[in-house]
């Protein structure tokens, strides 16, 4: 059976801009690891901002291998 974690080239780096309520927005990176581990680094966007947040840790695949 052909699933998105098999057929597709999922790892890799995301890099992308979201909404932010009270900033211009938070610019956030997420890394995913063919081992399923991700790293994911995040930055509140706005004049001062030192809000930067690094997380990691494990993700795991629904049953079917799509979500």
């Amino acid at each position: 059976m052909h699933t998105s974690e098999i057929s597709l080239d999922w790892d890799g780096t995301y890099k992308g801009v979201l909404p932010c309520a009270d900033c211009p927005g938070i610019e956030t990176e997420i890394t995913l690891y063919k081992d399923k581990r991700y790293a994911k680094k995040t930055k509140y966007l706005g004049e001062g901002s030192r809000r930067f947040f690094e997380q990691t840790g494990t993700f795991v695949w629904d049953s079917t291998g799509s979500v």
